[in-house]
């Protein structure tokens, strides 16, 4: 139905401009943040669902809602480690790295005990990258 695909394509931007800032951050451009824009479409989906015309779908509006939030987590992660590599408090080789990483679904990877206490905090937000990307991938094949 037309809300439902109105949804997909709000989903589909988000995770468009989840990559575009994640391809940014690795080819160490660093993107202006735009988490208003983010947030107006995520009331957009909320829209579709609480929409009386569209009942029997919340199903399917919620599991979209829930990527959408979890898209909006991973850009929060990508704002936070760009701030942590304006203040220079991580080394950008690293990050990108695990960006990468994060990207192709092989964070696993890397095993914690290796890394050093500040290291660990920038693999806790690119975690919440490849979380969205996992959970973009799985969208797509339902």
């Amino acid at each position: 139905t037309k809300p439902i695909t109105q949804m997909i394509d709000l989903v589909d931007w988000l995770y468009s401009s989840l990559m575009d800032q994640l391809d940014s951050l690795i080819s160490e451009k660093y993107p202006e943040e735009n988490v208003s824009e983010t947030r107006s479409r995520i009331c957009k989906i909320i829209n579709l669902i609480v929409d009386p015309l569209n009942q029997g779908t919340e199903v399917v509006f919620l599991r979209g809602l829930a990527l959408a939030f979890f898209i909006d987590n991973a850009m929060i992660g990508l704002s936070s480690l760009h701030q942590l590599l304006k203040n220079k408090q991580t080394d950008q080789s690293f990050i990108v790295e695990l960006l990468s990483a994060a990207r192709n679904i092989s964070l696993r990877n890397y095993d914690l005990d290796s890394l050093s206490v500040s290291e660990i905090l920038p693999l806790a937000h690119i975690a919440r990258v490849e979380r969205a990307i996992q959970l973009f991938a799985i969208w797509k094949k339902v």
